[in-house]
Formats: structure tokens, C-alpha cells, sequence
């Protein structure tokens, strides 16, 4: 799939093309409606999920999309980000302070 292959061109129509396709959930690609705020639980829940796709072939985490019941992106919903140097700074925190080294990027 090239949304694996080369995650610094994903275009919009990439990510829309997975709504059309239907393409659910798997090993290699998390669908999350919302990333802020992350209290201990999202932590958590987004730590399993990094560390996971580490451990495996790597995959793909897109924020902003709704499920369907079967696992398929249904809606793109915008995210409001104020400032993403700052959401940056405080991923590679949460990153750094809960995950061995071996498998940060």
C-alpha cells in the first residue's frame, strides 16, 4: 500500500482514498478520531499502539477519522491544532519517557 511506503507524501487523497476503498483497521494502520487531549488512558492506548507497530513492520496511525461498526474510516473530521511544534515537543516526551530507546525514530 503506498500510505506505508512512503509516509512523507501522503496526500489527502491517499487518506480519502482509504475511506472510499473501506479499508478497516489492522495491524498496520490505527484509525483515531481525536488526539488531544491525552490523559493517562489515550497515553496509554497510544503508547500500545506505537510500540506495537514497532515490534511488527511499522504501520500508520490517522487522526481525525470516525469508525464505522466494521472498522472503516466513515468521516474525516479536521482537527484544530493551535500549535504543532508544541503537540510535536509533547509526543516526543511521551515517547522518550515511556518507551526504550531501541524503538524510538
Amino acid at each position: 500500500m503506498r500510505l506505508l511506503e512512503d509516509i512523507a507524501s501522503i496526500s489527502c487523497a491517499d487518506i480519502e482514498n482509504l475511506q472510499t476503498r473501506a479499508v478497516r483497521e489492522g495491524p498496520q494502520i490505527e484509525y483515531k478520531l481525536a488526539l488531544l487531549p491525552l490523559s493517562d488512558d489515550r497515553k496509554f492506548e497510544f503508547l500500545k499502539d506505537v510500540s506495537s507497530m514497532a515490534n511488527a513492520d511499522g504501520g500508520v496511525i490517522l487522526y481525525g477519522v470516525r469508525q464505522d461498526q466494521s472498522g472503516a474510516p466513515a468521516e474525516m473530521v479536521a482537527l484544530a491544532l493551535e500549535n504543532i511544534d508544541e503537540l510535536h515537543n509533547r509526543i516526543d516526551l511521551i515517547l522518550n519517557d515511556n518507551l526504550d530507546s531501541e524503538f524510538q525514530v
